[in-house]
């Protein structure tokens, strides 16, 4: 009812009931004391309105504000409209967001959601950030019972979200190698949340290298995920070197859409230097 308001003009709506005044309806402003089925054209009379009736509904005060709103109505059938929308027509969409509960902001969306990432490694991150990546430890918390053990490292740890994708063995490694290649000094990080906040918060549109900071947490997330996933259903553990630069190809197919030239003029050593050993023919049997 907040959400719809009807325009008076033959009033056959309820007087109490229906929202039709500015104020809202008028049972939550006044008691209802009598005629609580009373319709709004039943408070006619032949010349006009019946101020004494209103008066006994809703007193002097309101009864002249609602005899002068009476005598601007026009003739016609009363109209429903809806609030939410500008030209007062009901929609799903409209209805939908009314109630709806909406998440806080995801923090660094911009890059998360970036026009040149592919929307498999976007919606990777989407899961990652609200811990929903099917690993061991999610499924078990569902219910199932099931004997855990990753696949990323020698001891054979219990698979959750950060080992996988951050204090493994093979995580932290992948990470080390990035902060190296550039310039970057990186303590140890004990959650994936903050091995990635600690690469968009120097994330920028500035330069490419800090582009790059931008991109660079999604890149590797996606490489550790899929290897895992490789790993565990089709037995194909690859090694540190291989997933590192395919991290590279795919970061600089990315970011030559983003300069929208097929190679990149640049004179930042750092930037370089991640892209040493990605070659041409590399870059096109990516594509």
């Amino acid at each position: 009812m907040n959400s719809s308001k009807w325009i008076v003009k033959e009033g056959n709506i309820s007087f109490w009931y229906d929202n039709w005044d500015n104020e809202g309806p008028l049972y939550a402003q006044f008691p209802v004391t009598e005629q609580p089925l009373i319709k709004i054209n039943e408070c006619r009379i032949e010349n006009g309105w019946d101020i004494s009736l209103l008066n006994r509904l809703v007193g002097h005060q309101k009864a002249n504000d609602l005899y002068e709103f009476f005598a601007r109505q026009k003739e016609g059938e009363d109209v429903l409209v809806w609030l939410k929308d500008n030209e007062g027509n009901f929609t799903t969409k409209s209805a939908w967001d009314c109630i709806r509960v909406r998440a806080p902001p995801l923090p660094w969306a911009q890059w998360i959601w970036h026009t040149n990432l592919p929307k498999k490694i976007s919606i990777m991150m989407w899961k990652a950030t609200n811990n929903c990546l099917s690993v061991d430890k999610n499924i078990s918390m569902v219910g199932v019972s099931m004997a855990s053990k990753c696949n990323c490292c020698q001891k054979g740890h219990t698979e959750d979200l950060n080992h996988v994708l951050c204090t493994g063995d093979f995580a932290r490694h992948i990470w080390r190698l990035a902060a190296t290649h550039l310039g970057v000094h990186m303590a140890p990080f004990y959650t994936w949340k903050d091995q990635t906040n600690f690469w968009f918060r120097r994330a920028g549109k500035s330069s490419q290298v800090r582009t790059i900071f931008g991109l660079l947490p999604s890149i590797i997330s996606w490489k550790l995920w899929e290897r895992r996933c490789k790993a565990r259903y089709e037995d194909k553990a690859h090694s540190k070197e291989s997933v590192w630069h395919a991290i590279k190809i795919w970061l600089r197919r990315i970011m030559d859409q983003i300069m929208k030239v097929p190679i990149i003029l640049q004179n930042s050593a750092a930037y370089w230097k991640v892209f040493a050993d990605v070659t041409r023919l590399d870059f096109i049997v990516f594509k």
